[in-house]
């Protein structure tokens, strides 16, 4: 199935990314302090369940109407709803609830005008410098598409449900292109900064560099809510001591949590993978948190039930030393300098808004 956007450039995807470092978050993972079982698999939304028109879904103004003047080029409302939905499905907003879609959209507004602004003014820059798309690339990115589909007929088919055509998909493919070619011949103009640059930015932006304490757990859980049955309770508590037993007499605890536990990460040996403290309720944080890598706890009473956890990994909070983030370093200072310029381009356009 072929589903929008088609492509996305690294360059393309870095500067959507760049617009969006201040968006605000969509999702808020229901996590064990927020009223969820530690290990429940809601990381993540579900998926496809919302598909993101391009189209506002409330009252929908003309789409051909024209909202501004760009560098003297006109900007419809379709052009602008456009790029918003493809701003909501590049943060992965399938599971956003329809009541909720309005909400993001009015606030994603302006990062997709400024968007419009931005590949105005990169189009403006590969003519200015030249900055051209040769076929091959074109030609090596359809490649890439089609290879996803059994055979040719099925990649036109799948053109052909979302009103496309191969002709159509290159003139696309083109223009983003166009707009990652110029963000390279840019960024290929500029000087690789010197270890003492790196060294100082390091410094000036040491937070970026550091992280909390946390640990890697895993658990079982016997389930037992507020309003379980008190014998039923009782059970569960039992069951759980029997499971702390076991251990404590060498039982695998990966098994166990297989066979046993009432969280979803029984599947995967009870694991939890990382957290830092505030992300589980307190009883669950207090115990995890004072175990040693390799300890297992007694039995934990929670609102969910009856834990036994087992702490794999504790790490301090702490700032990595330069040398072992120097890549990253240098990585995200070329992010902020890319990311002054896509300001400086915004900033310097001629935008009429109508």
């Amino acid at each position: 199935m072929l589903n929008p956007p088609l492509y996305y450039p690294a360059v393309i995807a870095l500067l959507t990314f760049v617009l969006l470092f201040t968006a605000p978050t969509l999702f808020i993972s229901p996590v064990f302090a927020q009223g969820e079982p530690a290990g429940q698999d809601q990381a993540a939304p579900p998926q496809g369940s919302i598909k993101i028109e391009p189209r506002l879904a409330e009252a929908p103004a003309d789409p051909k109407k024209v909202i501004a003047n760009i560098n003297g080029e006109p900007v419809t409302q379709a052009d602008l709803d456009q790029e918003i939905a493809a701003l909501l499905n590049r943060m992965g907003a399938g599971g956003v609830p329809p009541a909720m879609l309005e909400q993001y959209r009015a606030r994603l507004e302006p990062r997709a005008f400024d968007q419009l602004v931005l590949k105005s003014q990169l189009r403006d820059y590969a003519t200015k410098n030249n900055v051209v798309v040769s076929d091959q690339e074109v030609d090596d990115e359809i490649k890439k598409i089609s290879a996803n589909f059994p055979d040719p007929e099925a990649f036109k088919a799948a053109l052909a449900k979302q009103n496309m055509t191969i002709e159509s998909l290159t003139g696309e493919i083109k223009k983003d292109f166009l707009l990652a070619n110029a963000v390279k011949h840019y960024t290929s103009s500029l000087p690789q900064p010197a270890t003492p640059e790196l060294e100082a930015y390091y410094k000036e932006h040491s937070k970026d560099f550091s992280h909390p304490e946390s640990v890697s757990a895993s658990h079982i859980l016997i389930g037992a809510t507020e309003g379980t049955d008190p014998q039923v309770k009782s059970a569960s508590l039992a069951k759980a001591q029997a499971l702390r037993d076991q251990l404590r007499g060498g039982a695998d605890f990966a098994e166990l949590a297989r066979t046993n536990s009432s969280c979803p990460s029984s599947q995967r040996g009870g694991d939890l993978g990382s957290f830092e403290r505030g992300q589980m309720v307190p009883e669950f944080e207090d115990a995890a948190f004072k175990l040693k890598p390799g300890e297992i706890s007694d039995v934990v009473e929670t609102k969910f039930g009856y834990h036994i956890i087992k702490v794999t990994q504790h790490a301090d909070a702490g700032t990595e030393p330069f040398e072992k983030v120097s890549k990253e370093v240098k990585e995200s200072m070329q992010q902020k300098t890319l990311s002054d310029w896509f300001d400086q381009l915004i900033q310097g356009a001629k935008v009429e808004k109508l």
